[in-house]
């Protein structure tokens, strides 16, 4: 590009572009003023949110493989003609008797209890472990494999279940490895294919698919169930089978990594989402090829990264009690036919779903004001939620009918969909280019909660009365107030000190991003250039060079 002296002050950039050189090709700042044009549906319809439509519904085959074996369960655990019967009996005397299942099986509550929670057995070490797998392989086919082999284990499940208890419970802890692996995988996802402006949009419209998936396992395990053929229960396991291996098409075809990868993305949009990126520490890294290790015990030390995990394990806690049990409350309690019983335990998964969307466009908005600071925003809708779903939950222990109690139970869980626009979103914020780390390390231990949650509620509904289950309401409220208090006191979204000095360290925070263009914004939106654009001197052409490499 050149220009004469004397007319240096009147170049417009409707005339000439000003191009940076990246891995990802040629940018242009006329093209980052045209996406700021982006119209809501032209954004809807963005490969960006293509790949969110394909990682929601991902999220939900998951969620339905998890939770399937709930109401299965109740299916399952009844008499052969009798619908509606309670899944579990007791003698004269007072003694638990065991359950009959599907005419030739005999499992007791106890063993019940070790099927529900035995999923989440895997989930100990598999987050921590998808975690370096993702920042090695990517994430597009490590998500696939991981899919594909549960979908097995899942069509496989009748069978074993008719084997042995012991078997099936093998089963599920393996699904559980394979299923919680893909958690921290979604959070890599987004680090590499959201804009910092729409990252809390996008992740938790991503996360929604934990509650759409309990909605849709909830409501068709009810119409599956009333098969006439083979009891019908293992048409559950059957479909969400097939229908995983469908999704395992689709996103093999459109899903890549990263943008910079996709064949049919736009260069307008891989230049918004790479240049709002948070973080150019990992694009230094990448274009170096250099290898840089989870610093373990600086993450280990970091109070915010124990705020956030607390946070993440009082809503796992509290939402595998009420996922895991709710269609038992409702039969027991309330006496629902199999039918009626999967759509009323659907309805608060479905309100939290809701929620968690459109929390997160409200986040998104706030912080596009710059009326709060990113950790105050946080920390008001973690507290916030955390402490509403605490109090409704909590109220479902004065309440006598079936309605009002599901009302009641969807607002809780609805107040708790705000904490996938708090907690949730810090693995993103803290360390960035370790997000797949912290989320793994979050979800391991989030494991601990999963799987003493259908252990303690069990003990809590021994004695099946209902005093028993508001015993369970209070613990949970208990459990709820707890994550609110330690993340208001301890949270934070500020990237974390060490994290900042190996920006440092490596000169990152003096290398522009790829939105911080040869021309600034400034300079963009007075339609001119300065001759300090055009210089082309010794310095000049070193820090050009130095852009290029990045």
């Amino acid at each position: 590009m050149k220009a004469k002296p004397q007319d240096l002050s009147t170049v417009n950039l409707e005339q000439y572009h000003a191009i940076k050189s990246c891995r990802c090709g040629q940018i242009s700042i006329n093209e980052k003023k045209e996406h700021r044009e982006e119209t809501f549906f032209r954004r809807l319809g963005s490969w960006r949110w293509r790949v969110a439509y394909l990682a929601l519904f991902g999220m939900i085959t998951q969620i339905m493989h998890r939770n399937c074996i709930s109401f299965a369960l109740v299916c399952m655990c009844k008499g052969a003609k009798d619908n509606t019967s309670v899944p579990h009996t007791h003698s004269e005397n007072g003694e638990m008797s065991i359950n009959e299942v599907s005419d030739d099986i005999l499992w007791d509550r106890t063993t019940q209890s070790l099927i529900l929670s035995a999923y989440f057995y895997g989930q100990l070490v598999s987050p921590f472990i998808s975690g370096h797998v993702s920042l090695r392989f990517g994430i597009k086919w490590p998500m696939a494999i991981y899919m594909l082999l549960s979908s097995i284990l899942l069509v496989l499940t009748p069978s074993v279940a008719r084997t042995s208890s012991y078997l099936l419970i093998t089963i599920r802890a393996i699904q559980g490895f394979l299923g919680s692996g893909c958690l921290p995988m979604f959070s890599q996802l987004w680090d590499e294919w959201s804009p910092k402006s729409e990252r809390s949009e996008l992740l938790a419209f991503t996360f929604s698919g934990l509650d759409l998936g309990v909605v849709i396992a909830f409501a068709s395990s009810g119409y599956l169930c009333t098969i006439p053929i083979d009891g019908g229960w293992p048409f559950i396991f059957y479909t969400y089978g097939g229908v995983t291996v469908l999704w395992l098409i689709v996103w093999l075809i459109f899903v890549t990594d990263s943008p910079t990868s996709h064949r049919w993305i736009s260069v307008q949009e891989t230049t918004y989402i790479v240049g709002d990126r948070h973080d150019n520490f990992k694009e230094k890294c990448r274009c170096e090829h250099t290898k840089i290790k989870a610093p373990w015990l600086l993450i280990l030390k970091s109070g915010p990264v124990w705020a956030m995990i607390t946070a993440m394990l009082t809503v796992a806690y509290g939402m595998t009690a009420v996922f895991s049990y709710l269609p038992k409350y409702m039969n027991d309690v309330y006496k629902l036919n199999t039918s009626d019983n999967g759509k009323m335990s659907a309805l608060p998964f479905l309100g939290r779903s809701i929620s968690i969307i459109s929390i997160g466009l409200i986040a998104d908005k706030i912080l596009q004001w710059n009326r709060m600071s990113v950790t105050n925003l946080r920390k008001v809708i973690q507290c916030l939620s955390s402490f509403t779903g605490a109090i409704f939950i909590l109220s479902i222990k004065y309440v006598n009918q079936g309605d009002m109690a599901i009302l009641l139970l969807t607002i809780s869980t609805m107040a708790l969909g705000g904490t996938m626009s708090g907690s949730y979103t810090n693995a993103l914020e803290l360390a960035p280019r370790f997000a797949s780390s912290l989320s793994g390390l979050a979800f391991t231990i989030n494991a601990l909660g999963q799987i003493t949650a259908p252990m303690i509620t069990s003990l809590l509904i021994k004695e099946d009365s209902d005093e028993s289950w508001r015993n369970v309401f209070l613990s949970l409220a208990c459990v709820y107030c707890f994550g609110g208090i330690i993340y208001g006191l301890f949270g934070s979204s500020d990237e974390l000190p060490w994290y900042t000095q190996m920006e440092e360290a490596l000169g990152t925070k003096n290398i522009p991003s790829i939105s911080s263009t040869v021309a600034s914004t400034e300079y963009m939106e007075k339609g001119k250039i300065t001759d300090a654009f055009f210089t082309k001197d010794k310095t000049k052409l070193n820090n050009e060079e130095n852009i290029r490499n990045v």
